[in-house]
């Protein structure tokens, strides 16, 4: 008869289903003691239950752990190589059950942050507001994952952060929002151009410029506010090209190829050769920054962390 196909890996969750925690704890008594009579006592059972839940588990894994003799009972080589897993997910298991017991009290957990670099380091409330955390609540890890809007989107539905800092509204009916600041919007420019003479430039001056903008889809928050912008100053822009890092945009801009618009914590960061940055003379040109987490979000450190942000209870 020929094998079934995966019939090593069905084999493999066959046994990983059967064996059970009281069986490795079993093992790693016996193991210890070398001896069922002793370990028995220690465990308070029975030898002949422990006996058979031993014999269950050899069964299970298809091999011998131990080997009998006159004066105690030994471990095989497959059972010396099983005893250092089984004393590893042990000590594992116990780890993660004083996490969660201290979690519960408040004394232990985890912030997982997703955030843009610019947007975050530069902004006086989000930088004030992660100081105050960790001073407050320095037991607690914080994980920071630096993603653009589009990814930390993916992020919260799937899970891997509680808290986003970005830039416009998520289009997610299962997504909160709220607003924690808001930045002038500011043009790069060549300082070739004539533009660049100029403290302070309008949007009517960039009308039908060429723009080097994030992909749509990785930051759709700051791509809609410039194009509401420019809307409501009746001024278009002709796409020049599409990048993924501030440094590229610099570079781009620097050869003349076109213009950028960004927020000024953003226009901040740079100190690019061949570029300036000016703000745009317009009243509407500002750009929120934006939190988001989950719809009635139950991580109490995300809650907290908030509520430092400036988010109502």
């Amino acid at each position: 008869m020929e094998p079934e196909p995966n019939g090593g890996q069905l084999s493999f969750h066959l046994a990983v289903n059967a064996i059970t925690l009281r069986q490795l704890q079993y093992f790693v008594a016996v193991a210890e003691e070398e001896h069922f009579t002793r370990a028995s006592e220690r465990l308070s059972i029975a030898q002949p239950s422990l006996s058979r839940q031993i014999h269950d588990l050899e069964e299970t894994l298809g091999v011998s752990l131990f080997v009998r003799g006159a004066r105690g009972t030994y471990l095989t080589d497959a059972g010396r190589d099983f005893f250092v897993h089984a004393r590893q997910i042990l000590a594992m298991l116990e780890r993660a059950l004083d996490s969660v017991r201290l979690t519960a009290l408040g004394g232990s957990g985890r912030l997982r942050l997703g955030y843009y670099g610019p947007s975050f380091y530069n902004n006086a409330v989000t930088r004030s507001a992660l100081e105050l955390f960790r001073a407050e609540s320095p037991e607690i890890e914080v994980v920071a994952l630096e993603l653009f809007s589009g990814q930390m989107l993916d992020a919260l539905h799937a899970g891997r952060i509680d808290v986003a800092i970005s830039r416009g509204e998520p289009a997610s009916s299962d997504l909160d929002c709220w607003t924690i600041a808001t930045e002038r919007l500011y043009v790069l420019i060549s300082e070739t151009d004539p533009l660049a003479e100029r403290e302070a430039i309008g949007l009517t001056d960039l009308d039908g410029r060429k723009l080097i903008t994030f992909p749509q889809a990785l930051s759709f928050g700051l791509n809609a506010r410039v194009a509401d912008v420019a809307a409501v100053a009746g001024v278009s822009f002709l796409s020049a090209r599409e990048v993924t890092q501030l440094t590229s945009i610099a570079y781009h801009v620097s050869l003349g190829e076109g213009i950028a618009i960004l927020p000024a914590s953003s226009a901040a960061y740079f100190r690019f050769p061949n570029i300036v940055s000016r703000e745009l003379r317009d009243p509407h040109a500002t750009c929120d920054v934006t939190a988001w987490a989950r719809a009635g979000e139950t991580n109490r450190f995300a809650r907290t962390f908030l509520h430092m942000l400036g988010v109502p209870e």
